[in-house]
């Protein structure tokens, strides 16, 4: 193999890799993108779970409060006086 057909064949060879490189760089970003995406609805789900426990608790908390001021004949206000 001469020294030019060499030369020709590594500079094929160079840009052959730099496309699979660039292909599987592109293929991680999406990738990383998915993985990020689904962190995020992750997060929400567990946000979205807290917030119907917290909800149902202060609920619960609420009908205790009326029912304490119902057995002790407290008028309750809503402006909180």
């Amino acid at each position: 193999m001469s020294h030019d057909e060499f030369t020709k064949l590594f500079k094929y060879m160079e840009k052959r890799f730099d496309a699979i490189e660039s292909e599987l760089s592109k293929k991680a970003d999406a990738d990383d993108m998915k993985n990020r995406f689904d962190q995020v609805i992750g997060a929400i789900d567990d946000l979205a779970t807290e917030h119907t426990a917290l909800s149902s608790q202060v609920d619960r908390h609420d009908g205790w409060i009326h029912q304490i001021s119902d057995h002790l004949d407290l008028k309750l206000s809503s402006d909180g006086r």
